[in-house]
Formats: C-alpha cells, sequence, structure tokens
C-alpha cells in the first residue's frame, strides 16, 4: 500500500485506453484492484520522463514495449498495435533506466527477441515471453 508506480504511455490514444482500464478493470481480488487505482498514469515518452528522474530515484524500472513480432494469443492487442509507439527501446533509455534504478531494471519482451542482448539484458524467466533483467545494485 506504500509503494507507488508510476505507467508511462506516449501514445494519447492508448494512455486514454489504459488509464480507463486501471480505474475501472475489477479482479475478484480487492487488493488487487486497490492497486490498480494507485497507479499513476503519465502521457510521456519514456526517455523524456526518465531524463527527468534524479539519480537513484526508484526501485525498478519496468519496460514493456509492443513486440516487434507478435503472440497470435494476444488477439485482443491487434486492433491497438498500429496506435502504438513504433520506436523500438533504445540503449539512452536503458542508460537512464540503470541510472535511476535504486534495484534493477526490466524488460518484457518476446522470448525469441534479440533486443535482450541489443540493450544489455540478461534473459530470464522464458516461455512463450521473456524477462531480461539488468541488476543496478
Amino acid at each position: 500500500q506504500e509503494g507507488r508506480v508510476t505507467a508511462l504511455e506516449s501514445e494519447q490514444v492508448l494512455f486514454a485506453v489504459v488509464r480507463e482500464g486501471l480505474q475501472s478493470y475489477q479482479t475478484s481480488h480487492s487488493d488487487v484492484n486497490e492497486a490498480l487505482r494507485r497507479i499513476e498514469m503519465r502521457c510521456i515518452d519514456h526517455n523524456t520522463w526518465l531524463a527527468e528522474q534524479p539519480d537513484k530515484s526508484v526501485d525498478i524500472v519496468y519496460f514493456d514495449p509492443m513486440f516487434r513480432r507478435p503472440l497470435h494469443d494476444s488477439s485482443s492487442i491487434v486492433p491497438l498495435r498500429g496506435l502504438a509507439n513504433p520506436h523500438p527501446l533504445d540503449p539512452e533509455s536503458v542508460a537512464h533506466a540503470v541510472r535511476i534504478a535504486r534495484k534493477s531494471v526490466v524488460m518484457k519482451e518476446h522470448k525469441d527477441s534479440r533486443e535482450f542482448e541489443r540493450l544489455g539484458f540478461t534473459r530470464e524467466h522464458a516461455n512463450k515471453i521473456a524477462y531480461g533483467v539488468i541488476n543496478t545494485r
């Protein structure tokens, strides 16, 4: 309850959709519903926001970019793909994330993505989806 989450979305339409979802989506778990309502949404490019943050000012930075190679079982996202920011995550953003994160930087990607290696993440927990981690401690 004391934690804070700031979610960033650079594209106005997706920002509105996600913000509305966070405020109205209902699970069968009241603690999850309460946590969703506490997420602060910001409509801003991640690199701009990251560059503005002081060193070691957050615990974790989590990147969840739109996959370059979509998963076919994520068909509900297909109508939104054309609205997403088309730019790949860049090394400058990762460098800012490493600078501001006290614990780690995490990136969600397709299991076969080469983004982990390109951006300096260690691939962890691969299934259809993989997570890359950079420990900053």
